[in-house]
């Protein structure tokens, strides 16, 4: 959702993914740069493009690679720890880069906004990409599929009347 959300409002979007089967989907979605984190570093990806003013953290650990890809003044969002919640980083550089890092409990959103996104969704502008759906009983298997990186979007669990 947020490459579709940042590419609706112009943005000039990078995804980073650890499998080639995963870049052509990114791509599909709107990605302009793919960067495979396993055969290169996301902050030295974009040095040739002096950095980038947002980066949404979803592994946590990574929290340095993307103070790293920050361009002076640009903003970490921390969305999630898939990596752990813990990570060090070089302070001297995020300070003098003048990185803005926000964390969870920071981030609020107003009614209006929801509503645009709700919007977007039912006129299909964006769609929420829907790897499986399966019911609740299979949870384990569902969290099993997304630890091995087997799915490409979000596992949506149901319960079965």
């Amino acid at each position: 959702m947020a490459i579709q959300l940042a590419k609706q409002a112009g943005a000039w979007v990078i995804a980073t993914t650890g499998s080639e089967a995963k870049t052509n989907e990114l791509r599909r979605l709107g990605v302009d740069m793919v960067v495979n984190y396993k055969e290169q570093s996301v902050g030295q990806a974009v040095h040739s493009i002096s950095g980038v003013n947002l980066v949404l953290e979803l592994v946590g650990a990574t929290l340095q690679e993307s103070i790293e890809a920050c361009a002076n003044e640009g903003r970490v969002v921390l969305i999630g720890n898939l990596g752990g919640q813990k990570s060090t980083v070089d302070t001297q550089a995020w300070r003098l880069k003048r990185v803005n890092v926000l964390g969870g409990g920071v981030m609020h959103t107003t009614p209006e906004n929801e509503w645009q996104v709700l919007n977007l969704i039912a006129r299909k502008t964006i769609q929420p990409l829907i790897a499986e759906v399966l019911p609740v009983e299979r949870a384990a298997e569902a969290h099993r599929k997304l630890a091995n990186h087997e799915v490409i979007g979000k596992i949506v669990l149901v319960h079965e009347k």
